[in-house]
């Protein structure tokens, strides 16, 4: 739909040919901006495989192939839905025309912002060009490129604090909004002369507009770069009108929290380029699966009575900066949490699956004197079970003298007369759980974690409410910012077993690949390490025989792998002896040696250790690093490098076996892998909205991949005879670790 004539054509090794529009090549890939992708390894895989030795120039055009695709199948659904006509018939067909002409664009130059060396070097150029500075500069540029067009009320000015993207997405926002505009600017000026989208539709409604053509134009240009800017940030629009809401369906497609084209393509190309065995991926169906999702957005609004939403899907509520009231009566499925001040009753007749607190029992205050509670659920306070009483078939939780706040857990009970469960929620946080017949009452701060389902004769009411509710619910009426749709990128039932095979697929390359020992120590250490040891040296940068091109977005058109192996191959006799160890090292692949080879045998080492106890001996490690040796910082914090040498001698005493060690190097290793949100992943079955939280299959795998990893880390050391320890003395090293851990590490900070 909306395709644009005369186009180059690129030879690709994943996908085939990729076709791009000429004006597209001339105007952007044909730049010195994009031609340097060429120089950026995609990842650090090379290390550990050498045929993935892929760069972000061919993955850059892999995701302008699956966008083309993506945006198709979005736009296809569109134009079945009463949103297609949003404006005039003319202005329609400019809007969905332009609008993919901007994503094919934000595709092309997602990675336009990659530092050298992709990831490794990404936060030592953004905040050595501002940090928090560079980042309110962004959202000024914003701000004035949409704030001429936007004078409705509902424009809201951006915020620095709102952006939270990657940054080499932030950098290449920069990039596109300060170097490219021109040139995208020229793309338009093409597509108008070429009449751009040289369509002819006879079912246009308005006489007016038969057998006139309509092209794009650039009425709009300045807010259409800050679009572009947006997509490549993931941030999304706040307000509320359809062509807003709309904007953020194509800001999910490439930039989204789930499965998008980006993620498509480097979980195909990664897999296929380093030669590893993955599980495939079928993107045609995937793609083709793309539908729209609707929801309509309640803020701070009155549900009466007489509101029945009997078998819908509440998606989300968020009241925790307001108080709200909210009642439903009905039979419902779904969690609550009660932040402290609310007041919940839950009246008679009505089943809880749970009520217990975040961490714990439940502090609450009564409010109602004595409550019943059918005697096979299961109760305790202040950590004593309640057993039922002598002469009735139930168990009572009463109000007791000098004891006007208790902790309490309730599971699987269900509320007998003569009183409701009426409380007051104390000092900590309340989780509600109920799958059945309940009428309850909220009033206070609250939200929700996963949807809440709604059956039968259920009803809701109450008052300030912020809920989103799946569907379409305002029919015919004119939205406004207190209720209006919203739009998010959801996926058919046919599509379900390929979603997860996507999951697994960027799990097994996230765990075994990316957080392999050898790439993390090249990527997270080795290269940044050397690079900002020779780069913030003002003695070899400001040399009149050496380009002084420093880690900074002003230089960040010079800057790419070839520069930086330049670098170390011509200056690493000028630097101090551990830097010239570091050249030493990444020009030999010599590296230290790692004393644990994965996370998995992590696990195993520090079996006894608990979560919170590796977690301490992770913080007192980076803490120990030598800030005079090469390091890691990330926003101005070291996180990575040589260990004191007060903390090698005193693991060397514990052993004569180990005097040999030197040079313990620390570096984090959590598997940082993409977030995937089963709240907001939808599937469309049988004409139902279908959020993956419901769809146990699927939200119990990702639960489970998205366990706590942030007490992984790496030890790597040389050895004064430049020899690996034999097995024995290996042996000896994990056994004194674990005892310098024992004695000196496990404290409270």
């Amino acid at each position: 739909m909306f395709d644009i004539n005369e186009n180059k054509v690129f030879m690709d090794s994943v996908h085939g040919y990729i076709s791009i529009p000429r004006c597209f090549v001339d105007n952007l890939i044909d730049t010195e901006y994009f031609q340097r992708l060429r120089n950026i390894d995609q990842t650090g895989m090379r290390i550990l495989y050498p045929d993935g030795k892929h760069d972000r120039f061919c993955h850059s055009l892999g995701v302008y192939y699956l966008g083309c695709r993506g945006v198709d199948a979005l736009l296809n659904n569109f134009s079945l839905d009463k949103y297609w006509k949003i404006r005039s018939d003319r202005d329609s067909i400019i809007f969905w025309a332009k609008n993919k002409v901007l994503f094919l664009i934000a595709s092309l130059l997602h990675d336009i912002g990659h530092a050298p060396f992709s990831h490794s070097l990404e936060k030592e150029i953004f905040y050595n060009s501002g940090g928090n500075s560079f980042k309110q500069k962004l959202a000024e540029h914003i701000n004035t490129l949409e704030r001429d067009i936007n004078h409705t009320q509902s424009y809201k000015t951006l915020s620095a604090m709102e952006i939270s993207s990657a940054p080499h997405e932030q950098i290449g926002a920069m990039i596109i909004i300060e170097k490219l505009k021109d040139n995208i600017s020229r793309i338009f000026d093409k597509l108008i002369e070429d009449g751009y989208p040289n369509i002819e539709d006879n079912s246009i409604l308005f006489a007016e507009y038969y057998n006139y053509r309509p092209k794009i134009n650039k009425k709009e240009f300045d807010d259409d770069i800050a679009f572009i800017a947006r997509m490549i940030l993931g941030l999304k629009y706040n307000e509320y009108t359809p062509e807003r809401q709309i904007r953020n369906c194509f800001i999910e497609l490439l930039n989204g929290s789930n499965i998008d084209v980006d993620k498509l393509d480097y979980t195909i190309r990664d897999t296929k380029m380093s030669g590893i065995s993955n599980i495939t991926i079928d993107v045609e169906r995937i793609l083709k699966s793309i539908t729209i999702i609707t929801k309509t957005c309640f803020q701070k609004y009155c549900f009466t009575k007489n509101n029945s939403f009997a078998n819908h899907t509440i998606h989300k509520i968020n009241n925790k900066d307001n108080v709200g009231k909210l009642e439903i009566d009905g039979i419902l499925k779904g969690e609550f949490v009660l932040l402290p001040n609310t007041k919940i009753k839950i009246y008679v007749g009505s089943e809880i699956s749970s009520f217990k607190g975040e961490d714990g029992e439940a502090k609450i205050e009564y409010i109602s004197s004595q409550v019943n509670f059918s005697v096979s659920s299961i109760i305790s306070r202040n950590g004593t079970e309640i057993h039922k009483r002598k002469n009735g078939d139930y168990k009572t939780l009463t109000e007791e003298a000098n004891d006007l706040s208790f902790n309490c857990t309730i599971i699987g009970a269900t509320v007998l007369a003569p009183n409701d469960f009426y409380v007051k929620v104390c000092d900590r946080s309340v989780l509600l759980s109920i799958n059945g017949k309940c009428h309850i009452e909220i009033e206070g701060y609250f939200y929700t974690n996963s949807s809440i389902r709604l059956f039968d004769d259920t009803s809701l009411s109450g008052n300030n409410l912020n809920l989103d509710m799946l569907g379409n619910h305002i029919a015919n009426e004119i939205p406004n910012d207190s209720k209006y749709n919203t739009f998010s990128i959801g996926f058919t039932k046919q599509a379900i077993n390929k979603i997860a095979s996507v999951l697994e697929a960027r799990d097994y390359l996230y765990l075994w690949c990316y957080a392999h020992h050898k790439i993390i120590y090249y990527a997270n250490f080795l290269v940044p390490a050397i690079s900002n040891s020779i780069l913030e040296n003002d003695q070899i940068c400001n040399s009149s025989s050496f380009p002084s091109w420093k880690l900074h977005y002003d230089n960040i058109r010079s800057l790419d792998d070839a520069y930086i192996w330049t670098v170390i191959r011509s200056t690493r006799e000028k630097v101090d002896a551990d830097s010239k160890k570091l050249c030493d090292e990444v020009l030999s692949r010599k590296y230290k040696i790692s004393m644990w080879k994965s996370l998995a045998e992590f696990d195993l080492i520090f079996e006894e250790f608990n979560e919170d106890e590796k977690i301490n001996i992770k913080n007192n490690l980076s803490k120990a690093i030598c800030s005079k040796k090469p390091h890691v910082k990330d926003d101005n914090i070291v996180v990575a490098g040589f260990l004191d040498e007060d903390v090698v001698n005193n693991i060397k005493r514990l052993n004569t076996l180990l005097n040999d060690l030197k040079n313990i190097v620390f570096i984090p290793a959590g598997y940082n892998h993409k977030y995937t949100d089963i709240y907001n992943t939808f599937i469309l079955m049988n004409n139902e909205v279908v959020p993956l939280d419901r769809i146990s299959l699927l939200s119990e795998k990702v639960t489970v991949s998205q366990r706590n990893m942030l007490q992984y880390f790496y030890l790597y050391y040389d050895t004064i005879s430049s020899r690996e320890l034999n097995s024995t003395s290996k042996k000896i090293l994990i056994e004194s670790i674990i005892t310098y851990f024992k004695t000196i590490c496990i404290q409270k900070d």
